[in-house]
């Protein structure tokens, strides 16, 4: 948003969008955005869910560093969806979609996913990335414990009906 531009500059999470006086979206801190992109460990031609693209910053960075990947996104605020497609436009990624809808229930279109990240913090896995993930995948989350904490957990698909989870980030969403 214009107004917050000039903290853009700091490692911080900042508001990305508001509607009557209500933020409704925020900016995940750049640094953890990072921190959570390198623990998906993405490998050449993988295919990426991203949840809670927002303005696509770190979906952005996903295109940007693997090209050879495709990044897909669900976001549910149309507004973004369209800031979201336009930061991809200007920076010619080809490589990434957005898609309308409620995040907690993937993408069943694109699915089955190499990886999964959500830049917001559900309350638990939802069942519908862990079906989506295929086995070797790798997920990355935040978790909702309580609004000061929201640690990041990084999960790997092991078999068909399980998923191994270990807290990889302490962190607040």
């Amino acid at each position: 948003l214009p107004k917050y531009r000039d903290l853009a500059k700091y490692d911080r999470v900042l508001p990305s969008w508001e509607e009557g006086g209500r933020v409704l979206s925020t900016s995940t801190q750049p640094s953890l955005a990072i921190e959570m992109i390198k623990l998906l460990k993405i490998l050449k031609g993988s295919k990426v869910l991203d949840i809670g693209t927002g303005t696509g910053y770190a979906t952005a960075i996903m295109a940007a560093a693997y090209m050879d990947s495709y990044i897909i996104g669900v976001e549910w605020l149309p507004s973004l969806i369209n800031t979201a497609l336009k930061n991809f436009k200007k920076y010619d990624l080809r490589n990434v979609e957005v898609h309308s809808g409620d995040g907690y229930n993937g993408c069943i279109l694109h699915a089955p996913f190499d990886r999964i990240i959500s830049m917001v913090a559900p309350s638990d896995i939802s069942p519908f990335w862990f079906r989506q993930l295929k086995v070797g995948g790798i997920l990355v989350s935040p978790v909702f414990i309580n609004a000061l904490y929201t640690p990041v957990i990084t999960c790997e698909k092991t078999t068909e009906r399980d998923l191994l989870c270990k807290k990889s980030i302490d962190a607040v969403f």
